[in-house]
């Protein structure tokens, strides 16, 4: 099978999940496999969504047997998916306008073949297993879990890798949360000691991996419109800098 958009160079380990899971696609006959949950999501694109279904606002990722990904998000975080993702078909919604992320999604479908369209059946939210219920019909839903289960069980050094730098940031944790609690002390002290002790080791780790200059390339003071984006080792600037605090988490 062809490459994503037309090459057969495959630059990241995202871009080589999306290219073994549209062949497994192919192979189960599904012409369409909408993901819908943020770890899978991730997987095959690199994209994160912060505010995700609970606010309103779900990730889709549409996986065709053949062609091209398509990845519907938020038009609120469009900079920041553009910069996080190697998927160059980015439709995005408003948030109260018409039907917000129905819209792109319902234009996705028409244009597809729906004679098997797939989702992962434990996953799915129910906003749009509904929609999707309402837009196709009689038409059944295929479970497409095992696309993409089957090869998540399989690991990669890179995945291997960052499973061992998680047990880092764990025991770093650990080790503060036990410094701190003794008789007397507020809870919510133990848990700033761990959350502050998993930050640092997070970032300690980012800057062993050399990511630094592919961090502040992405969140610089030029993208502060990439709202809803983690906190990152870039260093504020005096004056030139507009930062925004989001207090709702």
């Amino acid at each position: 099978m062809e490459g994503l958009a037309g090459s057969t160079a495959v630059a990241s380990p995202f871009e080589r999940h999306a290219l073994e899971l549209q062949r497994r696609v192919a192979d189960e006959g599904i012409d369409l496999l909408l993901l819908t949950d943020p770890d899978s999501a991730y997987y095959v694109s690199g994209y994160w969504g912060f505010p995700g279904v609970d606010w309103g606002r779900p990730t889709v990722i549409a996986v065709p047997a053949d062609g091209g990904l398509t990845l519907i998000a938020p038009k609120l975080e469009s900079e920041m998916a553009a910069a996080m993702t190697w998927i160059e078909d980015i439709r995005t919604y408003v948030d109260g306008e018409a039907g917000e992320w129905a819209d792109p999604l319902r234009d996705l479908l028409s244009r597809q073949d729906r004679s098997r369209i797939a989702v992962e059946r434990l996953q799915v939210p129910a906003m749009v297993s509904e929609f999707l219920r309402d837009e196709l019909g009689p038409a059944p839903l295929v479970d497409g879990s095992d696309c993409l289960g089957e090869m998540r069980m399989i690991k990669s050094p890179e995945e291997i890798e960052t499973m061992r730098q998680a047990s880092e940031q764990a025991v770093a944790m650990r080790a503060a949360g036990k410094a701190v609690i003794a008789e007397g002390v507020p809870e919510y002290e133990v848990g700033l000691a761990v959350a502050a002790a998993g930050t640092r080791k997070a970032a300690e780790l980012i800057r062993l991996l050399g990511q630094r200059e592919a961090e502040t390339e992405s969140r610089g003071p030029d993208t502060t419109a990439s709202r809803h984006g983690p906190g990152s080792g870039w260093r504020i600037q005096p004056v030139r800098e507009v930062r925004l605090l989001d207090l709702r988490h």
